[in-house]
């Protein structure tokens, strides 16, 4: 499940940024791409975000 997440997350990114001929685009795309290499970490932060912000409403 959380592939899937990360796949589609990695694919809007991608298509976010493809139309865009402007480097700071590609280099927020190339930041991206560093963090999901080193355990994609962002993902991960912004689960246990959801994660907690869901248990406390429950």
């Amino acid at each position: 499940m959380k592939y899937l997440i990360w796949r589609a997350s990695v694919k809007r990114l991608i298509e976010k940024h493809s139309d865009s001929d402007s480097a700071e685009g590609w280099e927020s795309l190339a930041d991206w791409k560093e963090y999901f290499i080193m355990g994609f970490t962002p993902l991960r932060a912004i689960l246990n975000v959801k994660n907690i912000a869901s248990e406390n409403v429950e």
